[in-house]
């Protein structure tokens, strides 16, 4: 018996390293000419390996980062003094910046030691905390990726990339879970996480390579009330589909319905809990205030059943794929799977049928269907009768107040738009949670019917308030900014520069509370001595520095200034 197993694991391990050398293959195929190996020899007897390990690098920037093979190759930054990084690649259509660790392990069967996922863990930390001269010239060149860290919106993707085994050891994965857990600030209950943790293995690699690309579209059956026709120039059927069907729909392919569309889905955003609450509350409405969904199918067939009666009918879609609405089928989908009852919704629908060779066309009706200009929900804010009054107050006062998106408005001297008002009022707020809130989920005060927005924005603002508040904001960023610069270059992303980015909303409600401006920026225009204000920000930036090192010295700052407790603490604990 033990013959047979040692058998057995041999002919496993041989199939591994046979598995290998095909991944090595095509991944030089696709990306050696892209990498830069001028700091290698071919005569090393590394060579190999070295390359092999780059282009894993690569493979993964171009699976994460959705950029070309060319720039995946450019992201790599592997060679000495990399400091743990093997690639690091920014998007700025996804926003989202990854960072990649890679390993090429010729027999297939082991994986990145402790040691290596700790420089990895270091590297990270590092590179958030823009200590830049910790890195090789390639990684210092990253003007870009290095800028993106500090950019508000930006979700990262840390890759462990290698040819070995899926399952990492106790003490690697001990090591990772530690590291995410501190990097997204222990929130277990964020649904979309700002960091994200892969493994692509060995195992997982051949597949993506080995994948039929074409493999994406699916049979759907489904009936339709009130359904019409359109014959030319592309058949094409319309009418109102059953929640039920969409959640079954879901349940039973999952994602590979929005294969081809260019999002997969986003979890939890304003948006999509919109559309839960709709299901959820008001199912009857959900068609009155949903877009729908749009389907690209191979082929469309009616059947018999109802014949030519418009009210019903029965239909079966052939390689079918959502290319529009892939927010509604998910969330449905997810609602169904929860059980919730969706039998009372209807949702749009319509189904194109783009047969033949036709790949351009798919791909044109895809990316219009999604570029339109998209209706946001701070769009409807100007329906709210209580900014109809502050735009007349602050028009009186001799400024402009553009609440409606205008991309022909550039705010001035004496003109600012809602965003800049709504950032503004949140440092007036004497609510640490709000700058919390504001840098973690700014589209919840563009909801203007309920809190954070009433907050803001109730029968009691002025316009004076609002113009003052602008104000105050406004000195404030160009304070920062100049203290900022007066850095050395060196410590221009480091730890206090990102206090001046990322805790800006923090430090300058921590000011104004020490300053005590309070009813008179209500009730009149403030003529401003920045003085004595620049130097209780310099010292509030200063406080909140040392604070932050002595008791959050492991935090990623961009997190913290994120967290609502940890921002109402760093609040109540600065005394001046």
């Amino acid at each position: 018996m033990a013959l047979q197993i040692h058998k057995l694991i041999q002919k496993g391990n041989k199939m591994s390293r046979v598995i290998v050398k095909q991944i090595a293959s095509r991944l030089r195929e696709l990306y050696a000419t892209h990498i830069d190996t001028s700091d290698l020899s071919s005569s090393d007897k590394e060579f190999e390996t070295k390359l092999s390990t780059r282009c894993i690098a690569a493979f993964a920037a171009h699976h994460f980062g959705e950029c070309t093979e060319e720039l995946a190759g450019k992201a790599v930054v592997d060679r000495g003094d990399d400091n743990g990084l093997d690639a690091v690649y920014y998007n700025p259509n996804t926003k989202r910046l990854t960072i990649v660790q890679s390993k090429f392990i010729q027999d297939g069967t082991g994986e990145p030691s402790a040691n290596e996922l700790r420089a990895f863990r270091d590297g990270i930390h590092d590179f958030l905390d823009g200590k830049v001269n910790k890195f090789n010239s390639k990684v210092q060149e990253k003007n870009t990726e290095i800028s993106a860290v500090s950019t508000f919106g930006v979700k990262f993707d840390i890759v462990l990339a290698h040819t070995g085994k899926t399952k990492l050891a106790n003490h690697g994965q001990q090591i990772v879970e530690e590291m995410m857990a501190g990097l997204n600030d222990d929130d277990d209950s964020n649904q979309n996480p700002v960091f994200r943790f892969h493994i692509l293995s060995r195992s997982t690699i051949f597949s993506i390579l080995s994948s039929d690309s074409t493999a994406t579209s699916l049979n759907l059956e489904f009936h339709l009330k009130e359904w019409g026709q359109v014959a030319e120039p592309l058949k094409s059927y319309f009418g109102r589909i059953n929640g039920v069907k969409v959640g079954e729909w879901w349940q039973i392919h999952g994602d590979r319905l929005l294969e081809s569309n260019i999002r997969k889905m986003l979890g939890a955003t304003p948006v999509n809990d919109q559309i839960a609450d709709t299901a959820k509350t008001r199912p009857e409405y959900f068609w009155y205030f949903n877009n729908g969904i749009t389907l690209l199918a191979e082929s469309v067939e009616k059947t018999r059943e109802n014949r030519d009666n418009r009210d019903f009918g029965y239909f079966k879609a052939e390689g079918a794929t959502v290319v529009n609405g892939a927010q509604t089928v998910s969330v449905l989908g997810e609602l169904f799977k929860s059980r919730v009852d969706l039998s009372t919704i209807e949702v749009p629908i319509r189904i194109i049928v783009v047969s033949g060779d036709t790949e351009s066309l798919k791909k044109e009706i895809t990316r219009t269907n999604n570029t339109q200009n998209e209706i946001l929900a701070k769009d409807f804010i100007s329906q709210d009768p209580i900014q109809d009054d502050l735009q007349r107050q602050i028009r009186l006062q001799g400024f402009q107040y553009q609440i409606k998106r205008d991309t022909l408005f550039i705010p001035s001297e004496k003109s600012f738009g809602l965003d800049e008002a709504i950032e503004s009022m949140v440092i007036l707020s004497k609510q640490p949670n709000l700058t919390a809130v504001f840098r973690k989920e700014v589209g919840r005060f563009h909801i203007y019917d309920k809190a954070p927005y009433k907050i803001l924005f109730n029968p009691s603002t002025t316009g004076f308030f609002v113009i003052n508040a602008v104000m105050i904001k406004r000195h404030a960023t160009n304070f920062l900014e100049i203290l900022r610069e007066k850095l050395p270059e060196q410590d221009r992303s480091g730890r206090r520069a990102q206090i001046m980015l990322n805790g800006s909303l923090l430090v300058t409600q921590i000011a104004v509370r020490k300053i005590g401006w309070d009813q008179e920026l209500v009730d009149s225009l403030q003529q401003f001595q920045w003085s004595i204000f620049d130097t209780i920000l310099e010292d509030a930036v200063d406080k909140v520095f040392i604070y932050c090192e002595q008791k959050y010295a492991g935090s990623y700052l961009r997190l913290l200034f994120q967290n609502v407790a940890k921002c109402e603490d760093i609040y109540e604990n600065i005394v001046f």
